[in-house]
């Protein structure tokens, strides 16, 4: 197999990742089977972060593209346009910090689930995953401020309480977030969108497949179960 047979998407996935990492692109020194390795990865893990927001429903308007092209950045992303939930949180009234820090919690860690149901990975729980496959992330050795990882600790610390710890608050939402995948419609989002990544590379919301996966009304949502719906509080 030589790198005529990668495909459009591959071979600029390919290109991007080694100049992200300072090297120079060799079209003729290319590990296909980690480049498609690694395009899978990142395909269900933005994917899992899409879904999540389709989930929940929170500011899904917003996303202006969904990415598995490497960036000097990021491998991957889902990016927004004037979202400022997560960035106004602290200062929302009490009422709201709850039910908007559990929903970006969900989408913080979705990625991560669905990298971890992708590759039948044997943990018992998310948390476990974490600290045993992801451990340079979970231990934060590269400080990365916008690290999933760190947002959710970040989040998780303007939830907590005296009473009630940011790691419980962590622990319950991975929890969730593990539940949440398990859906039919939820996990058939996250697989059709990783599907579309890995063919396109990257798409905006305005992508008819996309598009239509956003706003399908056969997709669960919290405001359709009324177990989410108590969970978060959430009202409409």
């Amino acid at each position: 197999m030589t790198t005529k047979d990668l495909t459009k998407v591959e071979r600029r996935f390919a290109k991007n990742y080694d100049e992200k990492g300072g090297m120079k692109y060799d079209p003729k020194n290319v590990n296909i089977k980690f480049i498609r390795e690694l395009m899978e990865a990142t395909a269900y893990h933005e994917a899992g972060h899409f879904s999540a927001r389709v989930f929940t429903r929170l500011e899904l308007s917003h996303i202006q593209s969904i990415s598995i092209i490497p960036d000097e950045r990021n491998t991957g992303h889902v990016r927004y346009e004037r979202a400022i939930t997560e960035y106004v949180f602290i200062h929302r009234p009490r009422y709201r910090l709850r039910p908007n820090g559990y929903m970006l919690l969900l989408e913080n860690f979705a990625g991560y689930g669905a990298n971890m149901i992708h590759e039948k990975a044997k943990y018992n729980n998310l948390i476990d995953y974490l600290s045993e496959e992801k451990d340079e992330e979970w231990n934060d050795y590269f400080d990365v401020k916008e690290q999933d990882i760190n947002r959710a600790r970040r989040i998780a610390g303007f939830l907590s309480k005296p009473h009630f710890s940011k790691d419980r608050i962590l622990s319950i939402a991975a929890r969730w977030t593990m539940e949440m995948l398990s859906i039919p419609s939820v996990w058939n989002t996250v697989e059709a969108t990783a599907k579309i990544l890995l063919s396109k590379g990257e798409v905006t919301l305005n992508n008819r497949e996309i598009s239509k996966l956003a706003y399908d009304s056969n997709v669960a949502s919290i405001y359709h179960i009324p177990k989410w719906k108590n969970r978060i509080k959430v009202k409409i």
